[in-house]
């Protein structure tokens, strides 16, 4: 997973060469990589810091520090879930004060991305959405188990809240690409890889050709 971070990247875990599960953390910053935790100190059970994992998703928080939401734990043979979502602030990982619903956790290979704070109209008026703050969506991505998810959730910063987004959804998928439209603001997906039919993910499949709209307080709605 990565992300920008003060003027830079950071990234965390992954999948190796042999396909272990990764877990070291490295910022680039000033054109330079830098090991910010080791992947002996990552991978240790009673370490103080995220444990190994593929499939998490990176996102900057408003207070200028980093989330790890989910992803998948453990071994690729016998994958987990979190039970924590994770701050890296100040070089160190801690775990963040945001609740953590199972359902948020329980996957990998899923996407999150920022969504600013609502602006308000050019004749004054308050923007359509509820929030005044920034926040966050996220979606897809497949469970330990293979299946694929098609749930997706809003993360208020402010109070540290996910609200489940109810009404038309996309089709189940994973690594589907997700982006923040400024102009019309709004949230893009687009492809993933899903079998529509059974909802698990298999080897080989091949992608999805859809995409849609997301907007607050509104919901889904698809474009092609």
């Amino acid at each position: 997973a990565v992300t920008t971070y003060q003027g830079g990247l950071l990234l965390f875990g992954g999948r190796g060469a042999t396909g272990d599960f990764l877990g070291d953390t490295w910022q680039l910053r000033d054109g330079a990589w830098q090991l910010r935790l080791s992947p002996a100190a990552a991978c240790d059970p009673l370490s103080r810091a995220p444990r190994c994992r593929a499939g998490g998703a990176l996102i900057p928080d408003p207070a200028g520090g980093v989330l790890l939401i989910a992803g998948h734990l453990g071994s690729a043979m016998s994958p987990e879930s979190d039970e924590l979502i994770w701050r890296f602030a100040g070089g160190t990982w801690e775990p963040a004060a945001i609740e953590r619903p199972p359902a948020v956790l329980s996957r990998g290979g899923h996407g999150l991305v920022p969504l600013p704070a609502p602006a308000a109209k050019q004749d004054g008026a308050a923007s359509p959405s509820t929030n005044e703050g920034p926040q966050a969506l996220l979606g897809f991505g497949a469970a330990p188990d293979g299946w694929v998810r098609k749930d997706s959730y809003v993360l208020d910063f402010g109070s540290g809240q996910f609200a489940p987004q109810l009404g038309v959804a996309p089709p189940a998928r994973v690594a589907a690409a997700l982006a923040y439209d400024a102009a019309r603001d709004e949230v893009i997906a687009a492809t993933g890889r899903g079998d529509v039919d059974h909802n698990l993910v298999m080897a080989g499949e091949p992608l999805l050709d859809d995409s849609w709209a997301f907007v607050r307080d509104r919901g889904w709605r698809r474009l092609r």
